[in-house]
């Protein structure tokens, strides 16, 4: 399932959801009951980290291989919609929003 280990995790406790991204997808865990996948997206090559928002039931996921966020929505049974696919530049290892709607970066210096 992970061969290289998880590159982010987001949680939804009230819903017992647990996102669990991988280097080229995202799956939700139903922690709350019996560990069962309930859903994957494929984002891309180059995930190191994701942003989910309980609030909103958004998540950010950005994939530096790849040079592309994906942000997706899980519904109440935590099945995952993914609602865009945007490019980036391949310089932007993480990508987020902020809760005013900006698109955050995180840069780094080494080569993809």
């Amino acid at each position: 399932m992970w061969p290289e280990g998880p590159h982010g995790l987001g949680s939804d406790p009230k819903a017992g959801l647990l996102f669990v991204a991988c280097s080229t997808l995202v799956e939700v865990l139903d922690v709350g009951h019996d560990g069962a996948i309930l859903s994957k997206i494929d984002t891309g090559d180059g995930v190191d980290d994701i942003y989910y928002s309980p609030a909103t039931h958004m998540l950010y996921v950005g994939a530096a291989k790849a040079a592309k966020l994906t942000i997706a929505r899980a519904d109440d049974k935590g099945k995952l919609s993914v609602i865009t696919q945007m490019p980036f530049a391949k310089a932007v290892a993480t990508a987020c929003w902020t809760k005013r709607q900006s698109l955050l970066g995180t840069f780094r210096d080494r080569k993809i």
